[in-house]
C-alpha cells in the first residue's frame, strides 16, 4: 500500500507541476505579500503536496513550514528539496489541527485545499489562529468574472476580512501564464486510469476477453486528441 501511495505522489508531481517561469512569478508575488513586516517571514503551507508552491520560495531562503497529512507526498517533497532543507520543517499533520502555537507565522498558503476538507471551517479557524497580527492568508483559486462562484468568492473574502486577516485575491500573473481551464478533476481522474494501455494481439486482431472493450476516456473535453499505437 505504501508503495502505491508513493507512486501516486510521483504521478501527482509530474502532472501538477508549474512551468518554472510561472512558479517563479508565483513565488515573487507571495514574497511581496509578506514583505516589509520588520522580521524574517515564516510561511506555512497547508497541503504542501510535493512542493510546487514551496520549492521556489525555499530556494529564495524563506523559512517554510510544510504541512501535509499524506506521508508519501512529504517523502517526495523532502527528496526534491534535499540540499535546501535548512530552513524547512516538515509537519505530518491535519490542517484542522495545526501543531503550532498561536500567532506564529506571517503567511498561510492554501492552494486548492478547502474543497478537499469535509470540515473546512475548522481548518480556516486554525489558519487564522496561527497567523501573526497583520498576517496574510494566501489562497489558490480559479479566476472567474461573474456568476454564483464569483459571489461565493467575494463572500468568502468578506468573512475572512471580518476576522482581521487580509486575503490576497490573485497573484498578478501575466495573462499568458494563467491557467483558466479549471480541469483539476481531469488530472485526478487520469491518475486513476493512466494514459497508456498494453494489449495482446494475434493474427492482426486484439485478443480481448469476452466482456472486454477498449475505450478512449476524455475527461477534459470535447477537444482533439492524438492516439499513438506502437506494435512490439
Amino acid at each position: 500500500m505504501a508503495s502505491a501511495l508513493l507512486r501516486a505522489a510521483y504521478a501527482y508531481d509530474r502532472l501538477r507541476a508549474y512551468p518554472p517561469e510561472v512558479a517563479g512569478r508565483i513565488a515573487t508575488a507571495i514574497g511581496h505579500a509578506v514583505a516589509a513586516r520588520g522580521e524574517e517571514p515564516v510561511l506555512l503551507e497547508l497541503g504542501v503536496g510535493t512542493g510546487r508552491i514551496a520549492l521556489p520560495l525555499i530556494a529564495r531562503g524563506y523559512r517554510y513550514l510544510a504541512l501535509d497529512c499524506d506521508p508519501a507526498m512529504l517523502e517526495v517533497f523532502q527528496k526534491k528539496a534535499a540540499g535546501v532543507m535548512r530552513k524547512v520543517r516538515l509537519l505530518l499533520a491535519d490542517a484542522r489541527e495545526i501543531p503550532l502555537p498561536d500567532e506564529s507565522v506571517h503567511g498561510v498558503i492554501a492552494v486548492h485545499l478547502w474543497h478537499l476538507l469535509p470540515d473546512w471551517p475548522k481548518a480556516l479557524a486554525e489558519a487564522l489562529r496561527v497567523l501573526k497580527p497583520g498576517g496574510v492568508l494566501l489562497e489558490g483559486f480559479e479566476s472567474v468574472a461573474s456568476g454564483p462562484e464569483c459571489r461565493l468568492q467575494e463572500r468568502w473574502r468578506e468573512l475572512v476580512a471580518e476576522e482581521g486577516v487580509l486575503v490576497e485575491r490573485g497573484l498578478r500573473l501575466h495573462p499568458k501564464d494563467r491557467h483558466r481551464e479549471g480541469n483539476s478533476d481531469a488530472h485526478l481522474k487520469t491518475l486513476l486510469t493512466g494514459v497508456h494501455l498494453l494489449l495482446p494481439a494475434e493474427g492482426g486482431r486484439l485478443r480481448l476477453g469476452r466482456w472486454q472493450q477498449v475505450f478512449l476516456a476524455e475527461y477534459d473535453g470535447p477537444r482533439e486528441r492524438e492516439v499513438w499505437i506502437k506494435l512490439l
